[in-house]
C-alpha cells in the first residue's frame, strides 16, 4: 500500500518455510523472499544491500517469517 508516493505497507504472502526480509532507506525500500541455506542467502543479502543503498546511509532492516518443521512431523502423518 503506497501513501504519499511512499509504501505504508509492504510484505508477501507467499512465506512459509522461508523468510521475507525488507530494508528501507529514506529513498529506497525493497521486500526480498529468501529461501534456503545460509550459504545461499548471506552472499545473496550483501550483493543486494551493495547494489541498492549508500553505505553512507543507515538501512532499516526486517526480517519476518522462518519455520524448522519438527523432525517428526512426518512420522505423525
Amino acid at each position: 500500500i503506497v501513501k504519499n508516493d511512499k509504501p505504508f505497507i509492504i510484505g508477501s504472502d507467499e512465506a512459509t518455510t522461508c523468510h521475507i526480509a525488507i530494508f528501507r532507506n529514506s529513498s529506497r525500500t525493497l521486500c526480498i523472499h529468501l529461501d534456503g541455506g545460509e550459504q545461499q542467502v548471506k552472499p545473496l543479502l550483501l550483493n543486494i544491500i551493495q547494489e541498492n543503498f549508500d553505505a553512507k546511509e543507515t538501512i532499516q532492516t526486517h526480517i519476518i517469517g522462518g519455520f524448522m518443521p519438527d523432525k517428526t512431523a512426518n512420522k505423525l502423518c
